[in-house]
């Protein structure tokens, strides 16, 4: 289990971007569209997306790939394509990312699996 843990390196990506106001609904669409093909992803193990309750035009995704390798590959697949191009509108500024190590164990280590129906 060791060398399995050590050679996929898990990585999350934390992206946090500002729409224009008014812009809010139109980046959640966007977003809408392409979730089930993140999730699809083979290196995918997470997504979440989290909006500012106090500021709506406030955005943050947390994203976990089993590799650096796998996040790579997930910018370069033809949704994520559309997505850049797409989201570029209602976007105010640029996006902000960065990279974080999750530590720890995936299972057991309080988390649970919970079913949900994503919006199609």
């Amino acid at each position: 289990m060791k060398d399995i843990v050590a050679k996929t390196e898990p990585i999350t990506i934390v992206v946090q971007f500002q729409t224009k106001p008014g812009q809010q609904d139109h980046a959640k669409e966007v977003v809408n569209r392409i979730l089930r093909d993140v999730l699809a992803e083979e290196g995918n193990v997470n997504v979440q997306m989290f909006q500012d309750p106090d500021d709506p035009t406030k955005f943050l995704f947390i994203e976990t790939f089993v590799s650096k390798a796998a996040e790579t590959a997930h910018t370069q697949t033809p949704h994520m394509q559309r997505f850049y191009q797409e989201i570029a509108e209602p976007l105010d500024g640029e996006s902000t990312l960065a990279y974080w190590r999750p530590y720890g164990l995936f299972e057991g280590a309080g988390a649970r699996t919970v079913d949900f129906d994503l919006p199609n």
